[in-house]
């Protein structure tokens, strides 16, 4: 074996209080018997009078004779739940089972937090010991494909409507049935419904001039709502509780409402506006939510009333394009079209997270397919139709490609 050839032993010396530290070197340390010592050595082996080097400390042998130079609390000692210890030339190394991190200790598994921390559930998530399991809201059930993913309960098929500038189209999720609604638009760009009166809204933008339009799931009854004092109107959003339809202008800086038949229409916010380019609305706590992709970027939401203005986002955000909430979960999403990604965050701007590729049910929003920040009159050729999912929310699959702008999508 491997010869230590380096012990010493320390005859024992009185405890003298007179004996002190600064009687030593700099170099060196005063023992338990007032001995100055060099550094390199760890003194003393308790009922001993011996010093060995401190690379024998923890190096697996015990070299003291009651071995306390490897029960040292230095040597670590790996905690016994669900872990495993590897022994290492000096010392353990410990490592935690899955569902499990060690502590900076080093030697202490703690459970992980799976469910605030890497989002495994398309709906609600509890925590569990060294886990996590997978709840949903009456309506779905966990598929027995994929346990972390809920699917509706319903036997009604799910299906998008997308505006794509000339027309409105509406298409089932595996892209299947497509059918079209309307179609000899001019430039249809923001879009949103009402699912229980079966109505659309759309905003059609053109230089001549701008309208705000709707008519039924089936394209009949088309009426035009609003068509004075419009400029961009970008962003549309129903609220289907209060009977209210919203909208943002891009090139007026306002955010409007009024009623889904257009009367009693008003100015929500006509200051700190630069383009804003998207809305929603939570009807459950009475919020509207805006992005702002202008001068200073931001997500800001204020009451659906006009009161509480507020800015939730403001801080590494560039071109805040798609907008939408997650009502199960109680988050906003957005998509960057500058930066490439989607995020989410709590409903008041906090918790903010980045996506992973985490597909799920129950909303839709449009914010990637824009390539990039330039007026979307232009024409975008061949761009990709994308269902976008929440929680984590970010564009799932490759559906169906188009040869025009592809513009917003429900």
């Amino acid at each position: 074996g491997t010869v230590k050839p380096l012990v010493l032993f320390l005859p024992p010396s009185s405890n003298d209080d007179n004996h002190q530290n600064k009687f030593c070197l700099s170099n060196q340390f005063e023992c338990a018997n007032h001995h100055c010592i060099s550094h390199r050595f760890w003194c003393h082996c308790p009922g001993s009078f011996m010093c060995v080097p401190q690379r024998w400390k923890c190096d697996g042998d015990k070299d003291c004779p009651d071995g306390a130079d490897e029960s040292s609390p230095e040597c670590g000692e790996c905690s016994l739940e669900l872990i495993k210890c590897i022994d290492l030339i000096k010392g353990i190394l410990c490592r935690c089972h899955p569902g499990f991190q060690l502590k900076r200790d080093g030697k202490t598994c703690v459970d992980i937090d799976e469910c605030t921390t890497t989002y495994p559930c398309s709906q609600h998530c509890l925590n569990t010991h060294g886990s996590f399991h997978c709840l949903c809201v009456d309506g779905f059930e966990l598929s027995p494909n994929d346990p972390t993913f809920c699917k509706s309960t319903s036997d009604v098929e799910p299906y998008l409507i997308f505006a794509n500038r000339y027309y409105l189209r509406k298409l089932n999720l595996d892209g299947s049935n497509y059918t079209l609604i309307k179609q000899g638009l001019n430039n249809a760009v923001a879009l949103d419904f009402h699912y229980a009166e079966q109505m659309i809204y759309w905003t059609d933008v053109t230089t001549q001039g701008s309208m705000i339009r709707r008519m039924h799931m089936n394209g009949s009854n088309m009426e035009v709502l609003h068509r004075t004092s419009l400029s961009n109107p970008d962003g549309l959003a129903v609220d289907w509780v209060g009977g209210n339809l919203y909208w943002c202008d891009k090139g007026r800086d306002t955010i409007e409402v009024s009623k889904l038949n257009g009367a009693f229409r008003t100015v929500l916010v006509n200051s700190g506006l630069k383009e804003p380019r998207a809305v929603a609305v939570d009807v459950r706590y009475g919020y509207l939510y805006w992005s702002d992709w202008g001068d200073n970027p931001h997500i800001g939401r204020i009451g659906m009333d006009g009161t509480n203005r507020s800015v939730i986002v403001k801080d590494k955000i560039t071109w805040p394009n798609g907008l939408t909430l997650d009502f199960i979960n109680d988050r906003i999403y957005w998509a960057d079209a500058r930066e490439d990604y989607i995020e989410f965050a709590s409903l008041d701007g906090s918790s903010r997270h980045t996506g992973n590729n985490r597909l799920c049910q129950g909303v839709v929003f449009y914010g990637f397919i824009n390539p990039s920040k330039q007026d979307f009159a232009e024409n975008v050729r061949k761009v990709n139709l994308l269902s976008c999912c929440c929680s984590f929310v970010v564009f799932s699959f490759y559906i169906a490609q188009f040869s025009t702008n592809d513009f917003d999508i429900r």
